[in-house]
């Protein structure tokens, strides 16, 4: 049985004493904290507009093979109408709420919730707590960007930081006393509403890098769901459903513990190829498909897939059209899980996995303005890229450029820059068209992943990496 979680002091899963009704000074503090951590973040670059979403889940709830095309024609047209709110709802705060949607999709050629906005939008406009906690996430992840957008200046910053604290406050006071309650209402406390109210904290904490409060508050979902019969309860509620998965997935990217929500028991393909995608594997550079050939069947099916999906992304992409929602979350979820679950001595294979999980975490899990790290992936990462000796020399390119891009701090991307070099001028790479082509060889979504990588080699090789 796992131990129960220690307290870190840190934003507690909840505090349920019925007669409190405010938050202690200590907490306030804490709570002020984590919303000022967001002020020094880069700016990442434009992203572009997104794109929607089939489902290949079976009735039992577990994803089956998936044989679409993967990309529907993009909806033209909101839902909003007579809508009416769990509280007043100004035209300013439900802008500010369309950002967050926006934001939170992390790559741009999926829409995963633009056909279905009034269903995105339900918990916020029923239940008073969903939409303290929503303006409260808006609010915080503008208060970076606003600080990001405006360095010196901090106006802006301190405006979105106030209001968020505000609904804060009273998102929390909710939450408290639902759950505070119980005993004399256990529907209440383990609803719908109750239960996005916990995964929103846990997402809140991860994005500010509390991995250990994130945890928490995972731990306390998980007694929500056993309460409602386990997650299979939720089978007919995917966005809902989708979002628990999510941040267990990132508690267990971020702390190296085994996810509290689901264990893959089935390693089969979850994308069923097509004939022409078939003949582009079977047309891979032959070193590279040669030690794909090589890895476990199960690491193989999920390489695969990632192939199959990154494919059907570049596409939609060039078609204008978007991801089928299903496939989008349904590819989350079941790659992720079997990725967490594998885990290999030998130290290539190991290096390989992790770089999946990787790359896979840019198409899934972060958002678009806002990196988010985990930590135990990044070292585990860092390390495992120390041996590579059996890996081939594309492949070895490809897993120091998503490290550097997309999961390494600024320290880490400095000290391992002299290996990147060594690896360019190993393959005989002097322009960017040249080091884009090796990255296709592998998985490269080319709209999300081109502007970061090409300023990546440029400081790798300065007097050598072009833009042509």
């Amino acid at each position: 049985m796992r131990p129960p979680l220690e307290p870190t002091g840190q934003l507690p899963f909840v505090i349920t004493h019925a007669t409190s009704r405010t938050i202690e000074s200590s907490q306030r503090k804490l709570i002020r904290s984590h919303v000022m951590r967001g002020k020094n973040r880069k700016k990442s670059r434009p992203s572009q507009p997104a794109s929607s979403s089939s489902s290949w889940t079976d009735q039992n709830g577990e994803p089956g093979r998936y044989h679409g095309s993967g990309y529907l024609p993009m909806k033209v047209g909101g839902e909003f109408s007579l809508m009416r709110f769990a509280a007043e709802m100004t035209p300013q705060t439900l802008d500010t709420i369309r950002k967050l949607r926006y934001e939170m999709f992390p790559i741009e050629f999926t829409q995963a919730s633009e056909g279905n906005e009034a269903s995105w939008f339900e918990p916020v406009w029923k239940d008073e707590a969903c939409l303290h906690l929503t303006l409260f996430t808006t609010n915080t992840l503008l208060a970076g960007l606003a600080d990001s957008a405006e360095p010196g200046h901090h106006e802006h910053h301190y405006y979105y930081h106030r209001t968020a604290m505000m609904h804060f406050d009273a998102a929390l006071g909710i939450l408290r006393q639902r759950l505070g309650s119980a005993d004399r209402d256990m529907d209440d406390a383990t609803s719908d509403s109750t239960i996005l109210l916990v995964v929103g904290l846990a997402m809140a904490s991860t994005a500010v890098g509390d991995a250990q409060t994130a945890a928490q508050h995972v731990a306390g979902l998980k007694r929500l769901v056993d309460l409602r019969g386990g997650c299979g309860a939720f089978r007919g509620k995917r966005l809902l459903q989708s979002k628990m998965y999510r941040v267990d997935i990132e508690v267990a990217l971020s702390t190296g513990r085994d996810p509290l929500l689901k264990s893959y028991t089935s390693w089969d393909p979850y994308i069923f190829p097509s004939q022409e995608s078939a003949s582009l594997v079977d047309h891979l550079n032959s070193n590279i498909k040669s030690y794909i050939d090589t890895l476990d069947p199960r690491l193989r099916n999920i390489w695969n897939d990632l192939f199959q999906f990154v494919r059907a992304a570049n596409i939609a992409e060039q078609c204008n059209r978007s991801i089928d929602t299903d496939l989008y979350l349904d590819s989350m979820i079941s790659i992720h899980y079997r990725l967490i679950n594998l885990g290999y001595e030998n130290s290539a294979h190991e290096a390989f996995r992790l770089g999946l999980l990787v790359f896979a975490s840019t198409l899934f899990l972060q958002w678009r303005n806002m990196k988010t790290r985990y930590e135990h992936l990044a070292q585990r990462f860092k390390r495992a890229l120390m041996f590579q000796e059996d890996v081939p020399i594309g492949i070895k390119l490809w897993l120091h450029i998503i490290g550097q891009v997309f999961i390494f701090n600024d320290h880490e991307a400095q000290d391992s820059r002299s290996a990147l070099t060594d690896l360019l001028a190993q393959c005989q790479v002097n322009s960017w068209a040249k080091a884009r082509n090796l990255m296709k060889d592998m998985l490269w979504v080319n709209f999300l992943h081109d502007g970061a990588a090409e300023q990546v080699l440029r400081d790798a090789l300065p007097a050598q990496i072009h833009t042509g």
